[in-house]
């Protein structure tokens, strides 16, 4: 059995943006387009002083060929400029600076529906799991096997309510969407996974409930939102890596409304809905924005910081397994669902040593033993780090979490996790 928990530090955080309308902002000066990002380089298609236009391609993954469109009109002034992403990296990145123009290569879309003109428009509109993982959704969805499509609703993490927003505010979008992604992918069923708490989304979407479109309800615990806690509640079978061993596909709320404006308007992946949220904000909110659009704009737009917090924590994502950032220079990706900015209250000499609790152990959903990792990973030792199963650890951060000695477990199996996938033997 999969253990979940009651996060209750900080009460009431989801209430700072839930129940108010989101805001947009859509003229940022400049916007910043990652040459690295998901594990895969990007290759530019243009140079310095280009002119471009909304929805041209200006790079392409060389992975997968995915591409990354320009969100603005305007001309191309570095391709190199320095800028943080939600991965916790500094990055190189195409500059962009806005004309104003909006001047724009989309166009109506007046294609044929079928299962592979969508998939065709997912992977040209740039469409990738936007809750985090960035796989690319065509590959995902490319399957023949698949019977049920489980829309991960639940933003079980702390703070985030980004998703929960679209539902409210863009019901018949995520519903259009789901059509699609169902053809897409040939299934018979599509599962929405939400909260109980979340009451008035509940009822906006029992109104499109049929024999197609169903709800499952979770409790408000943590992680009831992590991918294989979800699909092994709903079709009570486990599975070793992919749920597509089940014959499930999982897609969150942003990624399935992204789907319906690209098949619908041919509008490709240049825009995203983010919670702006902490305690150091003036106005925390949710805002529609641009891909690219460096975060300092969008809070200055949204009324600022509080000037009593000198010292401040800038977390790229969520609360539990985002991560930390040191400047300001953060951009919004396609996989950023969160910038939350709460004062800094931790000081390094309260970190203590491990007591040898087990606490950690005890909580992990994978069944991890996260100080036998870390201990191993400080000796380098890999073949000990893969007998210890470190390359399941999905970054939760219930470890850290329960942790009486405030040792960053998290941060530490992750490193051993990519060690260990690396293969990097102490190079």
């Amino acid at each position: 059995m999969i253990k979940t928990i009651k996060i209750t530090e900080l009460k009431d955080n989801k209430k700072l943006t839930a129940n108010q309308y989101s805001k947009t902002f859509l003229t940022p000066e400049y916007i910043y387009i990652p040459l690295y990002d998901n594990n895969d380089e990007y290759e530019s298609l243009i140079k310095e002083n280009d002119i471009v236009k909304i929805g041209e391609v200006v790079a392409i993954s060389k992975k997968f060929k995915i591409p990354i469109h320009s969100s603005i009109s305007g001309t191309v002034t570095s391709l190199s400029k320095k800028m943080w992403t939600n991965n916790g990296k500094l990055i190189n990145c195409i500059e962009i600076k806005n004309n104003y123009k909006e001047e724009s290569l989309i166009e109506y879309n007046n294609k044929k529906i079928d299962r592979q003109t969508i998939l065709n428009i997912i992977k040209e509109s740039g469409i990738i799991g936007m809750g985090g993982a960035g796989f690319p959704t065509n590959i995902k969805y490319n399957n023949d096997n698949i019977n049920t499509l489980i829309i991960n609703a639940c933003e079980c993490e702390p703070f985030i309510t980004c998703d929960y927003r679209l539902i409210m505010d863009q019901t018949l979008k995520l519903i259009n969407g789901i059509h699609y992604a169902l053809i897409a992918i040939n299934a018979k069923e599509a599962i929405i996974a939400i909260k109980k708490d979340k009451i008035d989304a509940i009822e906006l979407l029992k109104e499109y409930i049929d024999d197609k479109i169903k709800l499952y309800l979770v409790n408000d615990k943590y992680p009831v939102g992590w991918e294989k806690y979800l699909v092994t509640k709903i079709t009570k079978k486990n599975y070793d890596k992919l749920p597509t061993e089940v014959n499930c596909i999982v897609s969150n709320v942003s990624t399935i409304i992204a789907i319906d404006e690209a098949v619908k308007y041919n509008k490709p992946l240049i825009e995203r809905m983010v919670t702006f949220t902490g305690y150091c904000l003036n106005a925390p909110i949710n805002v529609y924005c641009k891909i690219g659009t460096n975060i300092e704009e969008i809070i200055n737009y949204i009324s600022g910081i509080k000037h009593k917090y000198h010292k401040k924590h800038l977390i790229a994502g969520g609360a539990m397994t985002g991560k930390s950032i040191s400047g300001d220079n953060l951009i919004v990706t396609k996989t950023l669902n969160s910038v939350i900015i709460n004062p800094y209250l931790r000081k390094q000499n309260e970190i203590e040593v491990c007591i040898g609790c087990g606490k950690c152990s005890y909580i992990c959903p994978t069944k991890l033993t996260p100080t036998q990792i870390i201990k191993y990973y400080s000796l380098k030792d890999i073949e000990e780090l893969k007998q210890l199963k470190s390359t399941s650890c999905i970054s939760c951060g219930l470890c850290s979490y329960v942790c009486p000695s405030r040792i960053d477990l998290t941060f530490l199996t992750t490193r051993a996790k990519e060690f260990v996938l690396r293969g990097n033997y102490g190079k």
